[in-house]
């Protein structure tokens, strides 16, 4: 069933959250938390060879948690030294969650996909993405109906394209689509670095699919050549504004790009009467998006849709997690358990 683009109605009252259980959805190849942290390991063996890490080393948010903060037993030399581990860990999360995704987009990817970024787009919803991947921008700048929107129509946030830095401003032109709220940052942000700057422009590389769309395959592939050469000289100096998953994120949240998506975000889930929690497992540990989840549906219920393919033991303990976070609200649960949860929800929806 295809919409008219003018089409608003009830579809204006929903919000999307997308957690790591929607990209592997998509493909097998996106990796889960356990598998980044083995990907770190594997890449740098210092410090983890030392048993004071080994107790960390299948859990990245205690790993990374562990180095980033200044504990009060560390010598000087051990917290500069895990600082500089820190980082290194942090850039190789970015590095491997972009090659898993061109992995991804190298394989055939299921057909909900474009289904669910179509929807997204004609009933202009408000999706709210705790992931660092652009699987989600990525499939819409490959969809053949959409070739007329681009990153900046999605983020709708003060964030420049990479190239500004070397050649003049380019305005884009504002389209009417889905709103992508990145709350932890994203592989294609770029910032200095200092999470203590709050006030730091933050870039964005353009994805392959947004570059010579319309265009003949070799001028399109010329043109997709080009931009990589300018654009690794564009970041020489800058690194992926990702948002690490430590247990105490607060630091990480003094920019003032990731502060203005949380408010709007804030604002979106105020405004709605439905909300689609897809592959979230809302974790214990992320202590702010469960306080952030609390205090918007406080006094302001709505009815929550729990899209999870959790069976058994996870399946219970992530029931409890929702009834606590959201209670007061309806909790809907036709899209729990089933293996094609995201599949039969986009159905579902398209059929609306």
């Amino acid at each position: 069933m295809r919409y008219d683009d003018n089409v608003m109605g009830d579809n204006m009252s929903k919000v999307f959250i997308l957690g790591a259980g929607f990209s592997k959805a998509v493909s097998n190849r996106m990796p889960t938390l356990w598998e980044l942290s083995q990907s770190a390991i594997k890449w740098y063996e210092f410090p983890f060879q030392s048993p004071s890490y080994l107790g960390l080393s299948n859990d990245v948010e205690q790993l990374l948690t562990y180095l980033y903060q200044d504990m009060p037993w560390k010598t000087p030399e051990e917290s500069y030294l895990d600082k500089a581990a820190f980082l290194m860990v942090s850039r190789q999360i970015s590095t491997y969650i972009s090659e898993c995704e061109e992995q991804a987009f190298n394989e055939e990817r299921p057909a909900w996909l474009q289904n669910f970024v179509l929807h997204l787009h004609q009933t202009e919803s408000t999706v709210a993405t705790l992931n660092y991947d652009t699987v989600l921008e990525r499939a819409t700048g490959e969809h053949p109906e959409l070739n007329h929107i681009f990153t900046s129509n999605l983020y709708r946030m003060p964030i420049a394209p990479l190239g500004q830095r070397t050649a003049a401003v380019f305005a884009g032109e504002t389209r009417p689509t889905y709103r992508l709220l990145k709350l932890h940052g994203s592989v294609n942000w770029y910032f200095s670095g200092d999470e203590n700057v709050e006030g730091q422009q933050v870039y964005e590389d353009w994805l392959p699919e947004f570059i010579g769309r319309g265009q003949k395959e070799e001028e399109s592939q010329k043109n997709i050549q080009s931009h990589l050469e300018y654009e690794g000289l564009n970041k020489m100096d800058l690194r992926p504004l990702i948002i690490p998953p430590v247990a105490d994120k607060s630091a990480f949240y003094k920019t003032r790009t990731v502060r203005l998506t949380w408010s709007e975000f804030r604002k979106s889930l105020k405004e709605s009467s439905e909300l689609y929690c897809i592959g979230y497992s809302l974790p214990k540990t992320d202590l702010t998006m469960r306080l952030f989840l609390r205090a918007a549906v406080e006094g302001n219920p709505k009815r929550v849709y729990i899209v999870n393919s959790a069976t058994g033991d996870s399946a219970r303990e992530l029931k409890r997690s929702y009834q606590e976070v959201f209670a007061g609200c309806s909790i809907d649960e036709q899209y729990f358990g089933r293996q094609d949860a995201v599949k039969h929800m986009t159905d579902n929806l398209s059929q609306a």
